[in-house]
């Protein structure tokens, strides 16, 4: 019995931090049905942070380098965002509504990107730094 609640606790505490390899910290935070979300990061300092809501939300972040930071706040259903950086950079995507579609693609060295997608207007919106 004791050894049950001792795995138990240690479970409980595993699920509550971050993702750390190499100095990079990623948070993962999904809530409803039928969410996917693929995550690389290679290289030392990358911070993710992907927060799903709904249903059927759908990312992809790529971090190659260091110093890479990417924010995906995604909340109704069949939204999709793709962050793809590579050298410290840094990017926001936040999608409201159904059906938004958001790609970013930053080079290294270049300027912050933001993407806010709010509705169901199926906007694609496309960032090539």
């Amino acid at each position: 019995m004791r050894k049950s609640l001792f795995s138990a606790l240690i479970l409980t505490a595993l699920g509550s931090t971050p993702a750390l390899a190499d100095g990079s910290l990623a948070y993962i935070d999904q809530i409803g049905s039928g969410h996917s979300l693929g995550l690389l990061q290679q290289g030392g300092g990358n911070y993710a942070l992907t927060q799903q809501k709904g249903t059927q939300q759908k990312g992809t972040l790529q971090q190659y380098g260091i110093g890479n930071s990417a924010t995906v706040e995604q909340g109704g259903s069949y939204n999709s965002a793709t962050v793809m950086q590579y050298g410290q950079v840094k990017a926001n995507i936040e999608q409201n509504g159904s059906g938004n579609r958001a790609e970013s693609f930053q080079a290294p060295g270049t300027s912050p990107v933001t993407i806010k997608q709010f509705g169901n207007a199926k906007v694609r919106v496309e960032t090539y730094r």
